[in-house]
């Protein structure tokens, strides 16, 4: 089980883990994303063939 707490200004409460986000409405960097769709695509890949029986969606005919 996870829980994600986000709160938007300083806090006295001292968390395990804090990550800043310095940038307005981007949660990655430009240079991050190949590095993190490597590592996630394992994950929906099975996520995708658990829900519809295929690695990528794209591969599945469309709904009549």
């Amino acid at each position: 089980m996870q829980v994600i707490l986000a709160v938007e200004a300083p806090t006295t409460f001292r968390f395990d883990k804090v990550i800043e986000l310095d940038e307005a409405y981007h949660l990655l960097k430009a240079d991050q994303y190949s590095q993190i769709y490597e590592f996630m695509r394992p994950f929906t890949d099975a996520m995708y063939n658990s829900l519809l029986g295929s690695d990528d969606p794209s591969d599945e005919e469309p709904a009549s």
